[in-house]
């Protein structure tokens, strides 16, 4: 995978180049004469769950998240086919961290994502700069179902957001 930015029509863009076998949960738009590939609402997520820095940040991505899970693109049994095909179990702990940490009533995503879970600990964001509690915290979803900083564990996962939108250390 190569990650690469490029100048297109005065904006600068990245561009993620991805093997064909990870080319799924997409449509082509054709927003002129050259058919564009975009992916749908829960391979968006997905994406964003692999690599934080390409939703803006994680605490944008639980934002998305959020958002995605009140809405009418809800699909729970297409975004856990997304997340297994992907083949990321980092995505599972981000996901339900997340959910857990923002109190989103989601159970069977929760239930998934325990199932899911791979062993040892997470970064949760890891393009944070690296004195942000987002690159501090790493996450350890499932059986113990905590938060943990670098050093020493911090704080159960199930606490609100600050105002700030990190969690409380």
């Amino acid at each position: 995978m190569r990650n690469n930015y490029r100048l297109v029509c005065g904006m600068e863009l990245r561009v993620k180049v991805i093997r064909p076998e990870r080319l799924f949960g997409t449509r082509t738009v054709w927003p002129g004469r050259v058919p564009v590939q975009v992916s749908d609402p829960a391979r968006t997520i997905i994406d964003i769950l692999d690599d934080p820095e390409l939703g803006g940040g994680i605490r944008q991505v639980a934002d998305m998240l959020e958002a995605f899970v009140t809405s009418d693109h809800r699909d729970d049994g297409l975004l856990i086919e997304y997340g297994d095909r992907l083949g990321n179990r980092t995505v599972f702990k981000r996901l339900g961290h997340l959910l857990e940490a923002r109190y989103v009533p989601a159970p069977v995503l929760v239930a998934a994502a325990r199932d899911r879970v791979s062993a040892g600990i997470t970064t949760l964001d890891p393009s944070a700069p690296r004195r942000t509690a987002a690159a501090a915290a790493v996450v350890v979803f499932g059986s113990r179902g905590r938060r943990m900083d670098r050093d020493h564990e911090v704080t159960s996962c199930h606490r609100r957001p600050s105002s700030s939108g990190l969690l409380h250390p």
